[in-house]
């Protein structure tokens, strides 16, 4: 299973960086951040395309201590596209089972020292406003005491297959420092939690 999510992150770094650039104008800002990082760790982005994941992965060389960074994906999405979301190790989420049940397999991955690809707001971000962060991502860094790499994507919202045949859209990934979670905030306390994912949703958008 290693070794096949592995590969389906290679081929996504090589494909995805050769397609993003053609099409997207395509830049990374903030790249010297990935530096001397590993896991455990949470990766925290922002959300208003299917291909933010991928934008992500294109940015995280192969041989990177980060690999492979499985992503949270809503439980409908993750069966419609299942031999990728397989490949590539991201895992299903459903909400009303509790943080604990509905994050078992995210918790597993940051425990054994890997890595989890989050989006805060949960659902892509269509229009204008912005999206109220869920706990889901102070739970997971809380619970395993594991840093945050927010990244923000920039030009991404509104982005259609027309945008891409132009290749007039331009698009830019900003990597931040990575957050500890704070010490002194309660696991208990679901005031806490929504108080650190507005922290971390504010830092990702303020990159």
């Amino acid at each position: 299973m290693f070794l096949l999510e592995n590969v389906a992150h290679l081929f996504c770094w090589v494909v995805g960086k050769t397609i993003f650039r053609f099409f997207l104008n395509f830049r990374v800002v903030g790249k010297e951040n990935l530096k001397g990082l590993k896991g455990p760790l949470i990766v925290a982005f922002n959300h208003s395309s299917w291909l933010d994941p991928l934008l992500v992965n294109a940015v995280i060389p192969p041989t990177s201590k980060l690999v492979p960074v499985r992503f949270a994906t809503w439980y409908k999405h993750y069966w419609k596209f299942l031999p990728f979301t397989f490949a590539s190790g991201s895992f299903p989420v459903k909400k009303g089972q509790g943080l604990e049940n509905t994050l078992q397999k995210g918790l597993k991955t940051l425990r054994r020292g890997g890595v989890v690809g989050i989006a805060p707001e949960e659902r892509r971000r269509r229009f204008g406003r912005r999206r109220n962060p869920r706990r889901g991502v102070a739970f997971l860094a809380f619970k395993t005491k594991s840093p945050i790499l927010p990244i923000y994507i920039k030009g991404c919202l509104g982005l259609n297959s027309f945008d891409l045949f132009l290749r007039k859209r331009k698009v830019e990934l900003h990597i931040g420092e990575k957050i500890s979670p704070p010490p002194h905030l309660s696991l208990q306390e679901d005031s806490d939690l929504k108080s650190f994912a507005h922290y971390v949703m504010e830092r990702i958008y303020q990159l």
